[in-house]
């Protein structure tokens, strides 16, 4: 090495470092810059593979130390890496094979081609497809085949009425309105059996054992009390009138809504004929292969 370039490596091995340590602590990312640097310089692979080898390894003994001091350590986590720990070491055995007949230029094409698919990932352009939790959006695949798909509570479709609309899943006709109680027929009376804390009808006051009797002033039943409540809007109040034992209350309840706790799939009233035929071949019974 030219000593007059000594002060040039040492400059650019503490900023690597500081660089590595900084995405470290920031995002838990401290390796890109590691790698990128050794594979770019001019030593061979062994001596590249053997710095990552050590880098990683002191850099996870490290990491285990800290986290066993705050704490991280629990034991779900250790469970965890028992179960894929096996993996990994027969991963890496594979790996220490191929790498012994790979040339430099292979070693460093596919490690270069690691570090982009890993970055491309990450981005926050593929979050929808890879990461996200959103509810899929099942009625536009339904409606090919003239199903709709909606609140269990909703009435079917009648002929002649339009075609339900096709949307994001948290459009608003996906959505019910949540009570937080639960009812129950006595002697053809409609008692509350429970009230959930923490919900509309808890907060409302509306305790186990009212009778229901009244929303907004129009008398209701088992039947009917669901259907009353769902034309309420979210944000509004809904006037219930109870009977607790001989008296007559009148308690003023939020109406709330929420993703809805049952859904029907419903065939259209008035399906095309390649809706029908995309339905029959989804339901047909194919008759058994003669196993001869």
């Amino acid at each position: 090495m030219n000593l007059a370039l000594l002060p040039v490596f040492l400059g650019l091995g503490a900023f690597i470092g500081f660089l590595a340590g900084l995405l470290g602590g920031a995002v838990q990312i401290s390796g890109p810059p590691v790698i990128v640097y050794w594979l770019g310089s001019a030593s061979d692979m062994f001596l590249a593979r053997a710095n990552f080898i050590a880098y990683f390894a002191t850099l996870a003994l490290g990491m285990g130390i800290t986290y066993w001091i705050k704490g991280l350590l629990t034991a779900e986590a250790t469970a965890l890496a028992l179960l894929i720990g096996p993996l990994q070491i027969v991963a890496q055995y594979a790996g220490t094979r191929l790498f012994h007949v790979a040339s430099a230029r292979t070693y460093r094409l596919v490690a270069y081609g690691i570090i982009t698919l890993s970055a491309l990932i990450g981005m926050p352009l593929f979050d929808r497809w890879l990461r996200a939790t959103d509810e899929l959006d099942f009625a536009p695949f339904l409606a090919a085949a003239g199903l709709s798909i909606g609140p269990a509570h909703e009435a079917p479709p009648m002929v002649g009425a339009p075609a339900p609309p096709v949307g994001e899943p948290g459009a608003e006709r996906m959505r019910e309105v949540r009570v937080g109680f639960q009812f129950k027929m006595e002697g053809g009376r409609t008692i509350v059996g429970n009230v959930l804390a923490g919900t509309p009808a808890w907060r409302a006051g509306i305790s186990a054992g009212d009778e229901l009797v009244a929303v907004d002033g129009l008398r209701v039943d088992a039947m009917s009390l669901g259907m009353r409540l769902q034309e309420k809007e979210p944000g509004t109040t809904a006037a219930i009138t109870v009977f607790r034992r001989d008296e007559l209350l009148t308690l003023q309840m939020a109406v709330e809504s929420g993703p809805p706790t049952r859904l029907a799939i419903r065939a259209l009233p008035e399906p095309t004929p390649e809706q029908r035929a995309i339905l029959d071949h989804w339901l047909r019974d194919d008759p058994p292969r003669d196993a001869g």
